[in-house]
C-alpha cells in the first residue's frame, strides 16, 4: 500500500471488529470484544448517523463500508476522502468564494503555468448556486509545516527556491485593477475582513478609494484602540492621518494566492507536489502575498521560510524595509478596522443540536451566519458610546524572522534569529 493511504478493509476500519470464519465459533474474549450485538432488524429502520444517513437497515442488510471519510471541515464545509485518490469539497455557494479555487486553478492551467497543482479538479456547480461541490485528485503528501522542522538547511532550501520559482510565475500574471481571474470584483480580506466570515468590501484600484470605503470603520476603531491604550495617548486624528499618508500604494496589482501558509503546500520527498486552497486568489496590490506569508503563518517555521523566498523574489525591497514601509502601516489599517463594532444582523441565530445519542450525548449547534443568514453589515453605534471599563487588547505582536537562513555561517543558528515587532 502506498504511503499515506487507507486500507479500506473491515479489520482496519472498524475498531473490536471479529472475524469468524466458517464453521468456527466465537472465544470468550471475542464474544466479549463485540459486546451487545442486535443483529435482527425488526420494525422500521431507525436512523443511526445524522451526518450520513446511515440507518439500521443498512447496517445490517449489507456488507457496505464506506469508502467515504471525513478528512477536514469548516463551519458549514465538509472535505471528505474518496477512497484513496480522490477528495470532494461539500460547501455552501452563497458566498462566491467557493468557485474561485476552481476558477484560479482552470485559470493556471490553461495558461500551461509550471505551479504545482493537484493533478485534476473538477466543479459541480455553478456560481449562485445553494451548493457546490468541487471533486479534486488528493496530493499524497504532508503539509510543509509538518515536516519543517525536520529539514536539513539544505533541504529548506530547496523548498524556498522552489516556492521562489512558483511565485515568480504567479506574478508574471497582471490585471489594472483589483480583480479575481474572470475579471469579477475581488473580496477585500486583508483589510475590510469581517468576521462572521462574509464579503462586506471590495478591494477598489487605489489606495485612497479603500481606505475611503472603510473611512467611518477606521475612525470609530481607533478611537476603540484608544480607550484600550495606557496614558500618554496619541490624538485619535493623528493615528488616522498616520494610516492615510503610510498605507503603501496599491498598483501594480499581481496574481496573488493570499493564504499561502505551509498548511497550504504539499509535500513529498523534497519536492512540493501541489499548492491548494485558492479560494482567495485573485489579482491584488503587489505587497499583498508577502504581507499575507507573515501575517497568516500558522506558526514561526514560516518566517524562516518566507525571508529566504522574498529575499530573492523582492531583493529590491529588505525586511526591514518591508516592515517599516509595508507590514507596520497596513497592519495598522487591519488593526483599527478589527477594533471597530462592526455587526451582522441575524449573525448570532443558532439551531441546537440535540445530544448524538444517549450512549454519547454530544450536542453541538448549527449557526446562522454559516446558513444563509442575512449578515447585514452595520456600525453598533451604542456599543461605540459604552466605553468604560473596555479590556485591554494587545494588538502588535512579536514575530520571529531570520535574517540568515542560508547554510553555513559560524554563529550557532539561534544566534541568527532577529525579533521584529510587526
Amino acid at each position: 500500500m502506498a504511503p499515506y493511504d487507507i486500507a479500506f478493509r473491515p479489520e482496519d476500519l472498524m475498531p473490536n471488529v471479529v472475524f469468524s470464519p466458517e464453521g468456527g465459533t466465537l472465544s470468550e474474549d471475542d464474544a466479549k470484544r463485540l459486546g451487545k450485538a442486535d443483529r435482527s432488524l425488526g420494525g422500521s429502520p431507525e436512523l443511526l448517523c445524522r451526518a450520513c444517513g446511515w440507518t439500521t437497515y443498512h447496517e445490517l442488510c449489507s456488507s457496505y463500508l464506506p469508502r467515504l471519510r471525513m478528512y477536514h471541515v469548516r463551519p458549514n464545509s465538509g472535505l471528505w476522502q474518496m477512497g484513496n485518490d480522490w477528495l470532494i469539497w461539500d460547501r455552501p455557494g452563497d458566498r462566491g468564494i467557493e468557485t474561485n479555487d476552481y476558477m484560479t486553478y482552470k485559470f493556471l492551467r490553461d495558461q500551461g503555468t509550471n505551479i504545482p497543482l493537484v493533478e485534476k479538479m473538477y466543479q459541480f456547480g455553478k456560481e449562485g448556486d445553494e451548493f457546490q461541490f468541487t471533486v479534486m485528485s488528493r496530493a499524497k503528501g504532508e503539509t510543509l509545516e509538518n515536516v519543517w522542522p525536520k529539514l536539513t538547511l539544505e533541504e529548506k532550501r530547496s523548498c524556498a527556491d522552489q516556492i521562489i520559482a512558483t511565485l515568480r510565475e504567479l506574478r508574471q500574471f497582471t490585471a489594472p485593477s483589483p480583480q479575481r481571474v474572470d475579471g469579477s470584483p475581488l473580496w477585500d480580506n486583508i483589510i475590510g475582513q469581517c468576521s462572521p466570515l462574509k464579503i462586506c468590501r471590495t478591494i477598489p484600484e487605489t489606495k485612497e478609494k479603500w481606505l475611503n470605503g472603510i473611512d467611518e470603520e477606521l475612525r470609530i476603531g481607533i478611537g476603540k484602540q484608544l480607550d484600550a491604550t495606557e496614558n500618554p495617548k496619541p490624538s485619535a486624528e493623528s493615528l488616522y492621518e498616520d494610516i492615510r499618508t503610510t498605507f503603501p500604494d496599491s498598483a501594480p496589482f499581481v496574481l496573488t494566492h493570499a493564504d499561502l501558509n505551509m498548511g497550504n503546500i504539499i509535500v513529498h520527498d523534497g519536492k512540493i507536489l501541489a499548492i491548494i486552497d485558492w479560494e482567495l486568489a485573485g489579482y491584488y496590490p503587489w505587497w499583498v502575498e508577502r504581507w499575507a506569508s507573515y501575517q497568516r503563518a500558522v506558526s514561526g517555521n514560516a518566517y524562516e521560510l518566507f525571508h529566504m523566498v522574498w529575499a530573492e523574489v523582492s531583493p529590491e525591497l529588505p525586511l526591514h524595509e518591508f516592515v517599516e514601509k509595508t507590514y507596520r502601516p497596513v497592519k495598522k489599517a487591519a488593526n483599527a478596522y478589527s477594533f471597530a463594532p462592526i455587526k451582522h444582523t441575524q449573525s448570532h441565530d443558532v439551531w441546537l443540536r440535540p445530544g448524538w445519542c444517549e450512549c454519547k450525548p454530544h450536542a453541538g449547534k448549527c449557526c446562522g451566519k454559516d446558513w444563509g443568514a442575512e449578515l447585514k453589515h452595520e456600525i453598533d453605534y451604542n456599543h461605540h458610546k459604552r466605553r468604560a471599563g473596555i479590556p485591554k487588547k494587545k494588538f502588535d505582536r512579536e514575530v520571529v524572522l531570520k535574517e540568515d537562513v542560508t547554510p553555513g555561517g559560524d554563529e550557532p543558528q539561534d544566534e541568527r534569529l532577529e525579533k521584529v515587532h510587526l
